[in-house]
């Protein structure tokens, strides 16, 4: 399996427990695409917004550029 770019800038932003969901190359798809887990109901993820102290797309397309 291939990491996309988008893994590999989450991974080195410290980001934890997402899934991504489709393609990723603009802020809407960082936003619908990226799932964050947010809670555990007895072993299945609860998925939810975006936690504050996960990367802004703003400090994702920063990295992005940089790859």
């Amino acid at each position: 399996m291939t990491r996309t770019n988008i893994s590999i800038v989450l991974e080195k932003l410290n980001a934890k427990d997402y899934v991504i969901e489709g393609e990723v190359a603009t802020e809407e798809e960082y936003n619908s695409n990226v799932k964050w887990v947010v809670a555990d109901n007895n072993g299945q993820a609860v998925f939810g917004t975006k936690p504050d102290d996960m990367p802004s797309w703003t400090a994702v397309k920063t990295e992005l550029n940089k790859l």
